[in-house]
């Protein structure tokens, strides 16, 4: 179908003016209606209907030009073409829908123009169905033969003479773009669309630039958007250029994501019996080899999660381009595991600060806020196993401990690694048994006496603990008091004091499980 572009230029009789309509005239035009000067006014619509009328048979109907084209709306007509007088209302009112708005010039044969619009929207459907055939056979045989996605853009280009490229969910390129005027695409598209198209769209890059954009969807999931345009006007078949096209992506993206989930699946095998180091040594080394890692070479384990992991694509892949050829990569359900190489006389001090070095890069590759668990080092490919046990428990221990964003060492754990290595009955039992009973009270009273008590143990004056907590030197001599009530401590043993300071710690362990 023509686009009311199209029709403006190549139908409509001249000195016919655009008033407005913004991005509306690359709309489709599905038929073409004329206002008839009695009821019923026009025929049943449909959708996409060119609608003809003068002003003077909208007097004589007993109804105002405003309503009339507000009820039109409603119907998604996809433009406008009127003689004579048009008030400031209705021009304000289809500028806010964005439907194109055509002023006839006046004594326009309305029954005329209308038969040679509905015979150019013939000629143009049967000329477009043939193009689009054509296409379509073109990029599925890229598509279903597996040729990749530049394959199917450069066919794209070449047989269309467009300027084509595939864009991210959040309009970055994604492929390479040869257009300078493409270069803040990006920005463009995110102030044109409050929320993400779902249906394929025409937008005004600059004032010489215009193109459509397609979802490619997979899996009933947008991946992307096909971004297809040329300098100067648009025309219907670029519209077909960009479904068609965005059909064979999603073809071959879902191909590829078939492949790679099969792949995702085998490593995630392999990786899974690695870390477990159940295997013999031999078949350890083996599957090592297959994943990427030299038994030959000395390894440390970072578990890395980010703060939102939506939206970041291609994680493992783009890690690796981060951090270079001295790391290996794998997701392992929603944590990144990184298989960094190390000389094996690695200070503490040195692993800490590399540690610190991959939470820098890949934040800053991703954009995103991220928390690392570092283990520590052991020898051989069998070693990883302990290492990856040690980065998990310090990934989470960390996050608790120290919130998103922490970056933490198993080694650096201290009082925290010989709780993590008691049975979890027993802490919970000391737990229990130590701070039970104040937990309670709090929770039954909505006090702050754990609060409290953590503050005590952690100053070691009363005038600070006081200024900390923000209370008078009475109130906390009245909470020391209950807290030794109710726990049958007295705060001034050390042994107690020790007790209640390792019982707190083992809520955090507790907690962080």
């Amino acid at each position: 179908m023509p686009t009311v572009e199209q029709i403006w230029h190549h139908a409509m009789p001249p000195g016919t003016e655009l008033i407005d309509g913004g991005t509306g005239i690359y709309g489709q035009v599905s038929w073409v209606v004329t206002l008839r000067p009695t009821p019923p006014s026009f025929d049943r619509l449909h959708g996409n209907e060119l609608a003809l009328f003068d002003t003077n048979v909208v007097k004589n109907l007993g109804t105002t030009l405003l309503s009339l084209v507000s009820s039109l709306s409603e119907q998604n007509i996809s433009s406008l073409g009127i003689t004579g007088d048009i008030p400031d209302d209705v021009i304000s009112y289809v500028n806010a829908r964005k439907i194109p708005l055509l002023k006839l010039p006046a004594n326009t044969d309305l029954i005329s123009l209308e038969g040679k619009i509905t015979g150019l929207i013939r000629e143009e459907r049967d000329r477009l169905y043939q193009k689009e055939q054509d296409l379509t056979s073109v990029l599925m045989e890229l598509a279903l033969s597996g040729r990749g996605v530049n394959a199917i853009l450069d066919k794209i280009q070449k047989n269309t003479q467009r300027t084509v490229v595939l864009l991210s969910v959040d309009y970055r390129p994604r492929t390479k773009v040869t257009d300078t005027v493409l270069n803040g695409v990006q920005q463009v598209l995110s102030q044109a669309f409050a929320s993400r198209p779902q249906i394929i769209t025409g937008v005004k890059i600059s004032e010489t630039f215009s193109c459509f954009i397609s979802p490619v969807s997979v899996k009933q999931s947008i991946e992307g958007y096909l971004l297809v345009g040329a300098r100067g006007d648009l025309e219907e078949f670029d519209r077909i250029i960009a479904k068609v096209g965005s059909m064979a992506l999603a073809v071959e993206l879902s191909r590829r994501q078939a492949v790679e989930d099969t792949e995702d699946k085998f490593q995630s095998e392999m990786l899974e019996s690695l870390l477990n180091g159940e295997l013999p040594l031999e078949t350890i080394n083996e599957k090592a080899g297959k994943l990427g890692l030299d038994p030959a070479v000395s390894y440390i384990v970072i578990a890395v999660q980010f703060t939102e992991s939506s939206g970041i694509e291609m994680i493992t892949r783009k890690a690796a381009v981060a951090l270079g050829e001295k790391a290996v990569c794998y997701l392992h359900s929603d944590t990144l595991l990184v298989f960094h190489r190390i000389e094996p006389a690695s200070t503490i001090d040195e692993l800490r600060n590399l540690n610190r070095q991959v939470a820098k890069k890949l934040s800053g590759s991703f954009g995103a806020k991220l928390s690392t668990g570092m283990g520590r080092f052991y020898p051989g490919i069998k070693g990883l196993g302990l290492s990856y046990q040690e980065a998990e428990q310090a990934l989470v221990l960390g996050k608790r401990l120290f919130g998103d964003g922490s970056v933490s060492f198993f080694g650096d754990l201290g009082i925290y690694r010989l709780l993590l290595s008691l049975n979890t009955k027993e802490l919970q039992s000391y737990y229990q048994q130590s701070l039970g009973r104040l937990v309670d009270y709090d929770g039954k009273h909505g006090g702050e006496l754990v609060h409290t008590l953590e503050t005590i143990l952690k100053y070691p004056t009363a005038m600070e603990t006081s200024q900390v907590l923000h209370v008078h030197r009475n109130t906390l001599n009245y909470r020391i008091q209950r807290i030794q009530e109710i726990t049958n401590l007295a705060l001034d043993d050390g042994d107690n004091r020790l007790m209640l300071h390792l019982a707190l710690k083992v809520s955090e362990v507790i907690h962080s499980s």
